[in-house]
């Protein structure tokens, strides 16, 4: 299954959503496939590869197999890192090849609409749309929502990013997009401190509100029953005493 996660614009935490829910995969003992398609290759980056020769850009030129551009990561992800060339995105449809190999190829985009984002998006069975949970990041989330309708692309839900109690609310995103909210992610200054240390969230941190958040989302993603850390129930107690 191949997984589109999109954004309208840079900063939204597209990228650090793509990590960590495929790391969430990874914790429920699914085979997932980190592919990076950003050219500034922030994922790669975020997760220590940097500078790697064989690469998407390479295998989407035919001159190498797809698989040679696969790593593995410490924490046990495979990424396929994009390169520094542009991506022949024509050819995009070579990540079916991948199918086989994994239970979930998750493809992180660069931000905004163009055709490549297009392309990559018909070849998606699910796509994700991340959204800061406020005014200009909304609405700015309807072009590229308008632009897929125009192309039949379906869209599965919106995750929303960084959540205080002073942001809009999920039902006024969905009442302002029509799309489900299928994720409400809390903001988390930590998360930051694991992005400089190329180590995913889920695994940094494995307790935060974030972690317990995504791994949730994820399974109800995959259909597979979660439960919370109980002890999280008594840390929100002693918070009123």
């Amino acid at each position: 299954m191949k997984i589109g996660i999109f954004s309208a614009k840079g900063g939204v935490g597209k990228t650090t959503f793509a990590i960590n829910f495929a790391s969430s995969l990874l914790c429920f003992e699914k085979n997932p496939l980190l592919i990076d398609t950003d050219l500034n290759n922030s994922l790669s980056i975020s997760l220590g590869l940097i500078n790697y020769n064989l690469n998407l850009s390479r295998a989407l030129n035919f001159e190498i197999p797809i698989n040679n551009a696969i790593y593995l990561t410490p924490f046990g992800l495979r990424v396929l890192p994009t390169g520094d060339s542009n991506l022949n995105y024509k050819n995009i449809n070579i990540l079916n090849d991948l199918e086989g190999s994994f239970d979930f190829l998750v493809i992180d985009t660069e931000p905004g609409i163009s055709e490549k984002n297009l392309e990559i998006a018909k070849i998606c069975d699910e796509i994700f749309l991340l959204t800061l949970p406020e005014t200009t990041s909304i609405y700015a989330l309807m072009r590229i929502i308008k632009e897929f309708e125009k192309e039949n692309i379906k869209i599965t839900g919106i995750i929303v990013n960084r959540y205080t109690k002073k942001s809009i609310s999920p039902s006024e995103i969905f009442d302002i997009s029509g799309i489900p909210v299928l994720a409400v992610l809390p903001e988390d200054t930590k998360i930051k401190e694991s992005l400089n240390k190329g180590i995913p969230y889920v695994f940094y941190n494995p307790y935060s509100s974030f972690t317990i958040e995504i791994k949730s989302f994820a399974s109800n993603f995959l259909g597979i029953p979660y439960k919370k850390p109980s002890f999280l129930f008594l840390k929100k107690w002693l918070s009123f005493i």
